[in-house]
């Protein structure tokens, strides 16, 4: 049986794959190309400095990218992007420092 944090990140990036989907094929824009690049080079960024430096500097790039994410829906998106996203990524970029670490 597949570990639950391994389970919970590939359904959030087949969840963001299907938006992608569905996006391409011509439905309703949920999430914008720059929110993939954004993801992306949060989950690098925050893996990376996890697994090279454990402690605190693992701990001060999730609070800078939860920060900048945040500031980043609330000023330049709306409410209801920020509402969804936000959780979504800070749980995610969790997700993949805590397996970076070799827990879970």
């Amino acid at each position: 049986m597949a570990n639950t944090e391994i389970a919970f990140l590939i359904f959030i990036l087949m969840f963001l794959s299907f938006l992608g989907l569905i996006q391409y094929l011509g439905g309703p824009q949920v999430i914008s190309p720059f929110d993939y690049f954004w993801l992306a080079g949060g989950i690098v960024g925050i893996a990376g400095t996890c697994v090279i430096a454990t402690g605190i500097p693992c701990a001060a790039s999730l609070i800078v990218f939860g920060l900048a994410s945040f500031t980043k829906y609330l000023i330049f998106g709306d409410v209801y992007t920020m509402a969804m996203f936000v959780p979504l990524f800070v749980v995610l970029i969790y997700v993949v420092s805590r397996l970076a670490r070799g827990g879970g």
